[in-house]
């Protein structure tokens, strides 16, 4: 992610890193035709994820 912190205004969001990566797990698990399951399974690791990226903004003291 990013290589040093002084830098961090210019290092990517982590949320559009993450929608990045649902975007590429979708598209190999759609291609795999076990779409229903898999995305159940991602929803619930992007939940997490999310509930991970807001306790970090919390305590980096932004507002989300």
């Amino acid at each position: 992610m990013c290589v040093s912190r002084h830098y961090s205004s210019l290092c990517p969001s982590p949320l559009l890193d993450q929608g990045r990566i649902q975007v590429i797990i979708f598209r190999i698990t759609s291609n795999h035709g076990a779409v229903r399951s898999d995305t159940a399974h991602i929803r619930t690791n992007y939940s997490k994820l999310q509930k991970g990226i807001t306790t970090f903004f919390r305590k980096n003291n932004f507002l989300f």
